[in-house]
Protein backbone atom coordinates (compact mmCIF):
# COMPACT_ATOMS: atom_id res chain seq x y z
CA UNK A 1 0.00 0.00 0.00
CA UNK A 2 1.20 3.11 -0.52
CA UNK A 3 0.68 5.72 2.17
CA UNK A 4 1.84 9.12 1.05
CA UNK A 5 4.88 7.72 -0.64
CA UNK A 6 5.57 5.58 2.07
CA UNK A 7 5.34 1.77 1.20
CA UNK A 8 3.52 -0.04 3.74
CA UNK A 9 2.90 -3.58 3.54
CA UNK A 10 -0.41 -5.26 4.48
CA UNK A 11 -1.10 -8.73 6.13
CA UNK A 12 -4.03 -10.40 6.85
CA UNK A 13 -4.47 -11.04 10.34
CA UNK A 14 -6.95 -13.46 10.59
CA UNK A 15 -4.89 -15.58 7.95
CA UNK A 16 -1.68 -15.11 9.85
CA UNK A 17 -3.89 -16.20 12.93
CA UNK A 18 -5.27 -18.79 11.18
CA UNK A 19 -8.89 -17.53 12.34
CA UNK A 20 -11.81 -18.64 10.46
CA UNK A 21 -13.23 -16.33 7.67
CA UNK A 22 -16.75 -14.61 8.51
CA UNK A 23 -18.83 -14.20 5.46
CA UNK A 24 -20.91 -11.58 7.48
CA UNK A 25 -18.21 -9.33 7.42
CA UNK A 26 -17.84 -7.73 3.20
CA UNK A 27 -14.34 -8.17 2.01
CA UNK A 28 -14.58 -5.10 0.55
CA UNK A 29 -14.61 -3.23 3.69
CA UNK A 30 -11.81 -4.24 5.92
CA UNK A 31 -9.41 -2.00 8.06
CA UNK A 32 -5.68 -1.90 7.50
CA UNK A 33 -4.06 -1.07 11.29
CA UNK A 34 -0.74 0.56 10.54
CA UNK A 35 2.05 -0.95 13.36
CA UNK A 36 4.70 1.31 15.07
CA UNK A 37 7.89 0.76 16.79
CA UNK A 38 10.02 -2.35 15.52
CA UNK A 39 6.86 -3.21 13.31
CA UNK A 40 6.51 0.08 10.86
CA UNK A 41 6.38 -0.12 7.62
CA UNK A 42 3.26 -2.90 8.22
CA UNK A 43 -0.13 -2.88 8.01
CA UNK A 44 -2.51 -5.76 9.31
CA UNK A 45 -5.22 -6.66 7.49
CA UNK A 46 -8.24 -6.92 10.09
CA UNK A 47 -12.20 -7.62 9.97
CA UNK A 48 -13.30 -4.86 11.68
CA UNK A 49 -12.56 -2.15 14.28
CA UNK A 50 -15.34 -1.45 16.51
CA UNK A 51 -13.57 0.77 19.24
CA UNK A 52 -10.54 2.05 20.61
CA UNK A 53 -9.37 1.93 24.03
CA UNK A 54 -6.67 2.64 26.27
CA UNK A 55 -6.27 0.16 28.54
CA UNK A 56 -5.26 -0.03 32.40
CA UNK A 57 -3.12 -2.71 32.71
CA UNK A 58 -4.31 -3.50 36.49
CA UNK A 59 -7.61 -4.21 34.42
CA UNK A 60 -5.63 -6.61 31.86
CA UNK A 61 -5.40 -10.99 32.83
CA UNK A 62 -1.48 -11.67 31.68
CA UNK A 63 -1.07 -14.70 30.23
CA UNK A 64 1.81 -17.07 31.29
CA UNK A 65 4.45 -17.49 28.35
CA UNK A 66 4.24 -19.60 25.79
CA UNK A 67 -0.17 -19.16 25.15
CA UNK A 68 0.70 -17.97 21.66
CA UNK A 69 3.48 -18.40 19.20
CA UNK A 70 6.12 -16.06 19.49
CA UNK A 71 3.88 -14.86 22.86
CA UNK A 72 2.46 -12.49 20.82
CA UNK A 73 -1.10 -12.73 23.17
CA UNK A 74 0.35 -10.83 26.30
CA UNK A 75 -3.15 -10.17 27.85
CA UNK A 76 -6.56 -10.57 27.87
CA UNK A 77 -9.27 -8.56 29.39
CA UNK A 78 -13.46 -8.68 29.67
CA UNK A 79 -15.05 -6.24 28.12
CA UNK A 80 -19.17 -6.59 28.57
CA UNK A 81 -18.88 -10.84 28.68
CA UNK A 82 -17.14 -11.17 25.48
CA UNK A 83 -12.77 -11.66 25.52
CA UNK A 84 -10.28 -9.37 24.06
CA UNK A 85 -7.03 -10.52 23.64
CA UNK A 86 -4.29 -8.46 24.02
CA UNK A 87 -1.13 -8.85 21.31
CA UNK A 88 2.25 -7.15 21.31
CA UNK A 89 2.50 -5.60 17.46
CA UNK A 90 6.89 -6.19 18.09
CA UNK A 91 5.66 -9.88 18.70
CA UNK A 92 3.42 -10.90 15.98
CA UNK A 93 5.68 -11.63 13.24
CA UNK A 94 8.55 -14.17 13.72
CA UNK A 95 12.38 -12.29 14.07
CA UNK A 96 12.75 -14.38 10.83
CA UNK A 97 9.22 -12.90 8.90
CA UNK A 98 10.28 -9.74 10.25
CA UNK A 99 13.57 -9.84 8.33
CA UNK A 100 11.61 -11.04 5.27
CA UNK A 101 8.78 -8.33 5.23
CA UNK A 102 11.95 -5.64 5.98
CA UNK A 103 13.43 -7.04 2.63
CA UNK A 104 10.31 -6.85 0.85
CA UNK A 105 9.29 -3.55 2.01
CA UNK A 106 12.31 -2.17 0.83
CA UNK A 107 12.13 -3.47 -2.37
CA UNK A 108 8.55 -2.28 -2.69
CA UNK A 109 9.95 1.47 -1.35
CA UNK A 110 12.28 1.52 -3.83
CA UNK A 111 10.20 0.53 -6.75
CA UNK A 112 7.54 3.62 -5.43
CA UNK A 113 10.39 5.79 -5.31
CA UNK A 114 11.24 5.00 -8.88
CA UNK A 115 7.73 5.51 -10.03
CA UNK A 116 7.57 8.55 -8.35
CA UNK A 117 10.35 9.84 -9.83
CA UNK A 118 9.36 9.06 -13.32
CA UNK A 119 6.23 10.83 -13.01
Amino acid sequence: MNLAGRAVLVVSLGKLMRLPVSSAIDPLYHHVVILAGNASGVGLLVDRVEDIHQVDESVTLRLPNESSINDCVIGEIDSGGETIHLLDAGRIFLAAEQARLANFREAEQSRLDALQAAS
